[in-house]
């Protein structure tokens, strides 16, 4: 991962631990993932790319997951450590390059990546990734990848986000998240590549793959309008993708 954009997250790793609840996160991201496993992970193993403070890893882990973390940034690591100890979870957290899978040396039956393809810098390390990420899979073993579609950005701003979208796929990209009462909750810069790139590359990489639809919790379908949730329904801003081999 670019220092510059790694850096950024041990800067910031208290601010990016209080975006738990912004809206999209909360009504959308959440409960779509949640959907996806709804299933038994009993005795499952599972990483979680891009862990950050935890939070997926401890939702995986109640499920009944064996669960590693792994995340390039210091900080968010100690977070999550710190975060076993308070949750009473037994969640082995590495820090390390989750493209280069730094630290990884075994197979697991999921491989999970929110916000996480996102932050690849170049055509050739999302292709390197997903070329290396088979050596730590089963046969029968899936990855899940949450991917922010930054060519529907213009309707961001009514989901908490505001982002600056460059013309070029692989320039740095900038983006705001905001908390529901208009207060700017962080700043972060990763990369912008359409969801065709990501495509392309899973299929290159040998990968099938579809798309899960997105869930919007009922608590969140209670407190805003149905025309709210319409617009994000058929423009959608951000996709899950499952691949298997």
């Amino acid at each position: 991962m670019n220092n510059a954009i790694k850096e950024q997250y041990d800067i910031k790793a208290n601010k990016y631990n209080s975006l738990r609840e912004v809206l999209h996160v909360k009504y959308v991201k959440r409960p779509s993932i949640e959907a996806y496993f709804s299933f038994n992970l009993k005795g499952k193993r599972v990483l979680d790319l891009a862990c950050g403070e935890g939070e997926m890893s401890r939702y995986l882990y109640k499920k009944g997951a064996i669960v590693t973390g792994l995340d390039n940034s210091k900080e968010l690591i100690s977070i999550a450590k710190d975060k076993n100890i308070k949750f009473d979870t037994d969640i082995n957290y590495l820090h390390g390059d989750g493209f280069k899978l730094q630290n990884i040396n075994q197979k697991f039956d999921f491989i999970v990546g929110i916000y996480f393809l996102n932050y690849v810098s170049s055509k050739r390390k999302l292709n390197d990734f997903l070329k290396l990420s088979k050596n730590f899979l089963k046969s029968d073993s899936k990855m899940i990848f949450l991917i922010p579609d930054y060519d529907f950005r213009k309707y961001y701003n009514n989901y908490g986000i505001e982002s600056f979208t460059p013309k070029n796929e692989g320039d740095k990209l900038k983006f705001k998240i905001f908390h529901d009462d208009g207060q700017l909750g962080i700043e972060l810069e990763c990369f912008y590549w359409k969801m065709k790139t990501y495509e392309t590359a899973f299929k290159d990489a040998g990968f099938k793959f579809r798309e899960h639809a997105l869930i919007i919790s009922q608590e969140g379908l209670k407190k805003y309008s149905t025309k709210f949730w319409t617009e994000l329904k058929a423009n959608p801003i951000f996709k899950i993708y499952e691949l298997s081999l």
